[in-house]
């Protein structure tokens, strides 16, 4: 509990930090957590309330000072000089969104932010690339009230955009070298499962695989939105856990230790990080999905708890705006709590056998539930919409996607060195592809769908959240009550019993 204050308690200040303006917040919870440390120094839970008091005024000037910082707009001018393409660009439909970072200006000042440039479809940019390249740089306009859209690419630490006059690669090559090879693997096997698996399944595949929904047409991406299921092909926990659980048990294969199959699995979540682009999302998807297969394998949920209270802080610290700005940390964050939070619950009702749904069904069952229920407010509070069908399409989905993720790398690596035998792969991972699509589509397809919900505020969040919490503690003390009873009374169930 002392770690969870402590780390929650700057988290916490860092919301009030970017929602309201109240400077005096910071110096009286920065006094106030001194004086209780001070007062009752010799108690530990004391101690706990005063550091989170104290981290509560630190977060809140952290945050208070990025968002002082970002709303001063810079002055917009030209630059030319010379560029290093930082992130893999992004292809939309009409031009590719490149980052760009400045590192020699002749004759201006190189901006001290990174650029977000908008090429041609057909440049064939790289990250890494080099480029000499002329840019008007422009701040970055809000079209509509309900978005941000100058501070998300503040979060991404993007101050300007820019459209180019005019620009040359050079032949000398940025970046870090493990990073480029790492991409260059991925170009590799973006274009095996191509070859292997027929378009439009071959997108889900790489949208599996590698993260990203610019892999899947408009159709798609709206049947996907509308049941709730755009966060299987977007970069998360869950895809890094399907990546982790698959390297240790390559490497329990391979004759390994249980604790030297961990570490391969850590190796297989850093290769999997770079593979995807090594942004803030990939990161965020690797702590994530090491937190959790850390806790199910050491066995103790409460160290899950606090790693995820210490990774909640840590990437907050580096990065105040992702608690506001960043949709994926909000909703992977939270489907990780649910997940963390509900696993003893869940381990409890699954090992009871029922005549209607096996042990793994009913596992499954309620794992979705939970990260369904810890994500739901978000995804209403943002997108104003009740996906009603989501937890029918994880639980028809879900189960899928490990083995289609399978059958997509195999197809993608034996493509390298046995066709017949990538195209038998391929084969599968199509017809696995296929049965995901058309359950999402037909669901999609249905009225009900998506519920239009316009009223959902901010209130509604909180009181959510209030009554799932209360929920989940009176359910685990009513787990806990018969245990201490009948070791009070000696029943037969008792630990005292069984050793008599």
């Amino acid at each position: 509990m002392v770690w969870h204050l402590i780390f929650l308690g700057y988290a916490l200040g860092i919301a009030v930090g970017l929602l309201v303006d109240m400077p005096f917040v910071a110096g009286a919870c920065f006094v106030l957590g001194a004086s209780v440390l001070v007062a009752w120094f010799r108690i530990r839970m004391a101690q706990g309330v005063a550091l989170a008091l104290v981290l509560v005024g630190l977060g809140y000037y952290s945050a208070h000072t990025v968002r002082e910082d970002w709303n001063v707009p810079p002055g917009e001018y030209t630059v030319s000089g010379r560029a290093v393409v930082i992130r893999p660009p992004e292809v939309k439909e009409r031009s590719q969104e490149v980052s760009l970072q400045f590192t020699e200006c002749p004759d201006s000042a190189c901006p001290k932010h990174f650029v977000l440039g908008y090429f041609p479809v057909y440049d064939t940019l790289q990250y890494g690339d080099i480029i000499t390249v002329q840019c008007p740089l422009k701040v970055p306009k809000n079209v509509g009230l309900d978005f941000d859209y100058r501070m998300y690419l503040a979060m991404k630490d993007i101050g300007f955009t820019c459209y180019p006059k005019q620009w040359k690669k050079e032949d000398d090559h940025g970046g870090n070298s493990a990073v480029s090879v790492v991409l260059r693997v991925r170009s590799a096997l973006e274009k095996k499962l191509d070859a292997f698996v027929s378009y439009p399944e071959s997108g889900l595949g790489k949208g599996l695989l590698f993260g990203g929904n610019g892999y899947l047409t408009k159709e798609t991406q709206n049947n996907f939105s509308r049941t709730g299921m755009s966060h299987i092909v977007a970069v998360s926990g869950a895809n890094v856990v399907i990546v982790a659980e698959c390297f240790f048990l390559l490497a329990i294969a391979c004759g390994l230790w249980r604790k030297q199959a961990l570490w391969v699995s850590c190796a297989g979540i850093v290769c999997f990080v770079i593979m995807v682009g090594s942004g803030a999302s990939a990161l965020r998807a690797g702590l994530m999905g090491g937190l959790v297969l850390m806790a199910s394998y050491s066995g103790r949920v409460s160290d899950g708890l606090r790693l995820w209270s210490l990774a909640v802080a840590l990437m907050l610290s580096f990065n105040p705006l992702l608690l506001q700005y960043d949709l994926g940390f909000q909703l992977s964050f939270m489907a990780t709590l649910g997940i963390l939070l509900c696993m003893p619950l869940v381990e409890s009702l699954a090992s009871k056998k029922t005549a209607y749904m096996p042990s793994t069904l009913q596992e499954i069952f309620f794992m979705t539930l939970a990260a369904e229920l810890f994500v739901l407010p978000i995804i209403m509070f943002n997108f104003q919409a009740f996906p009603a069908l989501s937890l029918i399409a994880n639980i028809l989905v879900l189960p899928a996607i490990p083995v289609a993720m399978l059958f997509g790398f195999l197809a993608s690596i034996f493509g390298f060195v046995f066709a017949p035998l990538a195209k038998l792969f391929g084969l599968i991972d199509y017809l696995i592809l296929h049965y995901m699509m058309s359950v999402i589509q037909w669901l999609a397809n249905r009225q009900f769908s998506s519920i239009s919900i316009q009223t959902f505020g901010l209130w509604f969040v909180f009181i959510w959240y209030g009554l799932l919490f209360s929920g989940i503690a009176y359910l685990k003390i009513k787990e806990k009550t018969p245990d201490c009873h009948s070791r009070e009374n000696g029943n037969p169930g008792s630990t005292d019993s069984r050793l008599a």
